[in-house]
């Protein structure tokens, strides 16, 4: 981007301290920011008016900015983010794979409204009052009823209307992120390793939306570019990782333990059993100290899990005590040895080498199901281990140093292995 200025970009991250990186990481000599990042207000004739972040980042379009956006606000696009980005001529850096399709009741403007949340009975009234229509070859939602003039239902019928809901296993209504976006850049980047297993492929597959597969080199002036994949240059980074990779421990849960399923219907017992396990391992058999450790499983878990000595690398100062409780919860964050699953696109832990990788990871059921009605696979393993590789590269491994890992699944490890034995996904 530093040696593209004529080109008008938008950032796309995970995380809002990424945002202040690529701001910091674009400034002129004089520290000026060449980026700009929504905010929850706008200038308008120096007056301040205060809006969402989604209205923020569509002013900033339609000014043709530079723009440092979260996937977040990303998601929420509209019509006018769409016109905008068609008349600017924007190149789009994606930092890491969208989750371009959600469970209706997970998008953010539902999420954070309990008036638009969908129950079973609410989609039924629906369908039988002939307010919604279900096509059962593409189990697209079409919206054929009267409006409903802003109250209940309205993001559902707006969201019908555009075409972007579908109606899964005649029970969970699916939102996608509409595909004309990504065809309204000039050119898209996604960095991310192991496109094959993201959403993001099958997504891209579903609309036709072609892509090409890269890789990246060293230029003769020490610069990254972009070259043409080569599984050969693959190899040698797993050859790579490989020599920076230990295993500790067994990996006694067989395949299916561990998964969520497995997490939401476990006794006591075999929660005792596993955080014995992890905390054996990490304080024992790797002697790390808190400050070294990162561990995780599905986060509604976590306070079954934690334990003395890989619970928090220190406790919080008076000081940091009394902050605002976003600045607060950031620091927690930080000084935590739990790292969630999908963390990704943060460099927060690279000083951490003792890792427990307590997940067996699976895509979500209902957004394999809705890829498989379209004819679109969704790989299990191939998004299992992408999932894992990720979380791993959160670690001080991405510094080129090593770390050891418990992996107690044997599913998780066995993906693991294989792909540093050269197995192929791409």
């Amino acid at each position: 981007m530093n040696t593209n200025k004529d080109t008008s970009y938008v950032y796309c991250t995970p995380y809002l301290e990424e945002i202040k990186r690529i701001k910091d990481g674009t400034a002129d000599a004089d520290g000026n920011w060449r980026f700009k990042e929504p905010e929850y207000y706008i200038l308008v004739d120096d007056d301040i008016v205060n809006c969402y972040k989604i209205d923020s980042f569509n002013y900033l379009l339609a000014r043709g900015e530079d723009i440092a956006v979260t996937h977040t606000t990303f998601l929420n696009a509209t019509q006018e983010t769409l016109d905008n980005i068609q008349q600017g001529e924007y190149t789009l850096i994606l930092d890491e794979a969208l989750e371009a399709v959600q469970e209706f009741n997970e998008i953010q403007e539902v999420s954070t409204n309990v008036e638009q949340k969908l129950l079973p009975r609410d989609i039924e009234n629906l369908i039988s009052d002939g307010h919604i229509k279900i096509d059962e070859a593409t189990h697209r939602v079409s919206w054929v009823g009267p409006t409903w003039d802003g109250g209940k239902f309205s993001v559902l019928e707006s969201m019908a209307k555009s075409g972007r809901v579908f109606y899964v296993n005649q029970r969970v209504m699916i939102c996608i992120y509409p595909p004309e976006i990504f065809k309204a850049f000039k050119n898209v980047y996604v960095m991310t390793y192991m496109f094959g297993g993201s959403q993001l492929k099958a997504y891209f597959d579903l609309f036709n939306i072609k892509y090409e597969i890269c890789g990246l080199e060293k230029s003769q002036y020490n610069e990254y570019q972009l070259c043409e994949y080569n599984i050969e240059s693959d190899f040698s980074f797993r050859d790579y990782c490989r020599g920076l990779i230990k295993f500790v421990g067994e990996s006694t849960f067989r395949r299916g333990s561990l998964s969520k399923t497995w997490y939401q219907s476990a006794r006591e017992d075999s929660f005792s059993k596993l955080k014995g396990k992890i905390k054996y391992n990490l304080t024992k058999q790797m002697k790390a100290r808190a400050a070294e450790i990162m561990w995780t499983c599905p986060k509604e878990y976590r306070h079954k899990l934690s334990g003395n000595g890989y619970t928090i690398t220190r406790k919080l100062t008076s000081e940091e005590r009394r902050l605002p409780e976003e600045k607060k919860k950031k620091i927690e964050t930080e000084i935590s040895c739990f790292v969630s699953c999908n963390a990704r696109a943060t460099n927060n832990f690279g000083s951490r080498w003792a890792l427990a990788y307590c997940c067996n990871m699976y895509p979500r059921p209902v957004i394999t199901d809705f890829f498989a009605t379209q004819g679109i696979t969704l790989g299990r393993d191939t998004y299992a281990l992408s999932s894992l590789i990720q979380w791993i590269f959160r670690s001080r491994i991405r510094n080129g140093q090593p770390i050891t890992i418990y992996l107690p699944s044997k599913r998780m490890r066995d993906l693991l292995e294989r792909w540093l034995a050269h197995e192929v996904w791409k």
